[in-house]
C-alpha cells in the first residue's frame, strides 16, 4: 500500500469535488421528474426531502466510494475508508432512518385524534378572536396585540398538522441508488476525465 501525501490525494480526487454534488442533483431531480410524472405536481421541496427512489444517500456515497476506487486502486486507504462510510450510510438509510420514519408514522396515527379536537378547538378561537377585533372599537394598540395573538395560533395550528415523517428507505431504494452512483462515477471517468 503506498503513502500518498493530502496534495497529491487533492490534486487526484479533484473531479470529485464536481462529480459527488452533480450525481446528489441528478438523483433530486430524478425524484422532482418521478413526482411531476406520477402525481402530476412539481415539487421543487423534493430537493431538501428525504426517502423515495432512488436514495440520493447511497448514490453519494456510492460515486465517491467508486471514484476514489478508479483513481487510486483497491488498495488505497482513500477507497477503504470511503467503502466503511458507504456501508454505514446506507445501513443507517435502510435499518435506522426507516424505523424512525415508522415510529413516527404510528405516533401521528395514535395522536391524530388529540391533534384534530385540538386543531378544531385551536380554530373555533381564532374565529371567535377574528369576529371580535373586527366589532371592537378599542385603539389600534390593543387591535394589533389580538391580530398578532390571532397570526401565533394560526401558526400553531398550521405546526400541529404537519408533524414530520422523517423517512427512510427500502433496500430497493438503496441499491438502486448506489448503482446509480456506481453508475455515473464510471461514465465520468471513462467519457469525460480523460
Amino acid at each position: 500500500m503506498k503513502l500518498i501525501h493530502a496534495a497529491e490525494f487533492l490534486a487526484g480526487a479533484r473531479p470529485l469535488f464536481i462529480l459527488v454534488p452533480l450525481v446528489w442533483f441528478l438523483t433530486q431531480t430524478i425524484k422532482l421528474v418521478m413526482i411531476l410524472i406520477l402525481e402530476r405536481r412539481l415539487d421543487f421541496s423534493t430537493y431538501l426531502a428525504t426517502g423515495s427512489m432512488p436514495s440520493s444517500h447511497s448514490a453519494l456515497v456510492s460515486t465517491l466510494t467508486a471514484g476514489l476506487f478508479i483513481i487510486y486502486g483497491y488498495d488505497s486507504p482513500f477507497f477503504i475508508l470511503s467503502l466503511f462510510f458507504s456501508i454505514i450510510t446506507m445501513h443507517d438509510a435502510v435499518k435506522v432512518r426507516g424505523a424512525v420514519g415508522n415510529n413516527t408514522k404510528a405516533m401521528k396515527n395514535f395522536l391524530s385524534d388529540i391533534i384534530d379536537r385540538e386543531y378544531d378547538k385551536k380554530k373555533l378561537i381564532i374565529k371567535a378572536l377574528i369576529h371580535k377585533v373586527k366589532k371592537s372599537s378599542k385603539e389600534k394598540r390593543k387591535k394589533k396585540r389580538e391580530l398578532s395573538r390571532i397570526y401565533k395560533m394560526q401558526k400553531e395550528l398550521k405546526d400541529l398538522r404537519q408533524l414530520e415523517v422523517v423517512l427512510g428507505h427500502t433496500l430497493l431504494e438503496v441499491i438502486v441508488g448506489a448503482l446509480f452512483g456506481i453508475i455515473c462515477a464510471v461514465l465520468f471517468f471513462k467519457f469525460i476525465k480523460r
